[in-house]
């Protein structure tokens, strides 16, 4: 199956860069941390989960990278949201990654997300809607 193929060139990504990590390379910790986090919910183990995503994004604000922070915030957030159902949190660690994305450059990033945080008339949550476009988690 398509999900299949997909998770067996992930892990073998996975892989390659937890090697990259072993063999000294500091500079991929904050990608194995958000890969792990990511293998993590699909063995539905999501405490460790949660503790991954955060030291991914832990990893990548102490580092400067905007970008790989802004990332590993909108994935936990999307954990957040369609794994735990936690719309409070979900909706502050987008706020993270928006000002993430914004502090590094991408406005039109910014604009996509904050256009599509706004809620609707017929949507009274403050949820962004673009969470709900983003792949699932699988459970």
């Amino acid at each position: 199956s398509k999900k299949r193929k997909f998770a067996k060139h992930a892990n073998g990504i996975r892989r390659l860069v937890k090697g990259w990590m072993r063999k000294g390379n500091p500079n991929v910790a904050r990608y194995v941390k958000l890969f792990n986090a990511e293998q993590a919910v699909l063995e539905k183990k999501y405490d460790k989960a949660e503790s991954l995503y955060r030291e991914a994004i832990r990893i990548s604000a102490r580092g400067g990278h905007l970008l790989d922070g802004a990332i590993s915030n909108e994935r936990y957030t999307d954990f957040l949201l369609n794994v735990l159902s936690d719309n409070e949190s979900a909706n502050h660690q987008m706020g993270k990654s928006i000002r993430l994305y914004e502090d590094w450059g991408a406005s039109r990033k910014v604009a996509m997300l904050e256009e599509e945080r706004k809620p609707s008339s017929t949507d009274t949550s403050s949820l962004p809607k673009l969470i709900k476009t983003l792949p699932k988690c699988p459970e």
